[in-house]
């Protein structure tokens, strides 16, 4: 991947706030919250597992698969915003600009 095509991504990502709410500060929040209620004092599950890991794992997970789905959604929305993009893939080619093959 070229690395001037990933860091305007990266920028465009970090741009979006909504993104980063509920991506990076939405479950960091969350899990400080389960941790300190749930978890102080070295509590654990009933089968042995640690509760304070086992919500920061779980909390990781949240943060994966809503990334996966906002960016999804944001490229949704985009294509959305311009309407240009399915003339583009749906329109006729005309024979004498599209080269032989074959």
């Amino acid at each position: 991947m070229n690395a001037t095509y990933l860091a305007l991504e990266v920028k465009r990502v970090v741009r979006g706030a909504r993104f980063m709410i509920f991506t990076v500060a939405f479950p960091v929040v969350i899990y400080l919250i389960d941790a300190n209620l749930f978890g102080s004092g070295g509590d654990t599950y009933l089968d042995g597992l640690a509760i304070a890991p086992s919500l920061m794992v779980r909390m990781a997970a949240f943060g994966a698969m809503s990334a996966a789905l906002f960016t999804g959604a944001r490229v949704a929305l985009e294509r959305k915003g311009h309407p240009g993009w399915r003339s583009a893939m749906t329109a006729p080619a005309d024979r004498l600009t599209v080269p032989a093959t074959g």
